[in-house]
């Protein structure tokens, strides 16, 4: 639950920003000339808080691809085990 709320929150306040009248402008330019990720960069370089918000975001994506891995990790095992409950050794 604790990266699921992170996310939330990272996507609250970027999206939060991005809807500013400040931002629009130059997030809309970096996302017409280079997509997506330029747009979440430029809102990460422009923000009064760029540091703060760079360092959740990246925690927030890293806990996203951990816990996404875990439970990749978990299924495998499962599968090739026959069993629902796989003990940690055997997912390790």
């Amino acid at each position: 639950m604790v990266p699921t709320a992170f996310s939330w929150i990272q996507h609250g306040l970027i999206g939060g920003w991005v809807l500013a009248p400040g931002y629009q402008r130059p997030v809309a330019e970096a996302m017409a000339a280079a997509g997506n990720s330029a747009a979440i960069a430029k809102v990460l370089q422009i923000t009064r808080t760029a540091q703060c918000l760079q360092c959740y975001s990246s925690s927030s994506s890293l806990g996203y691809i951990i816990t996404a891995l875990g439970s990749a990790v978990c299924m495998l095992s499962a599968l090739t085990l026959s069993n629902e409950n796989p003990n940690p050794r055997n997912r390790a």
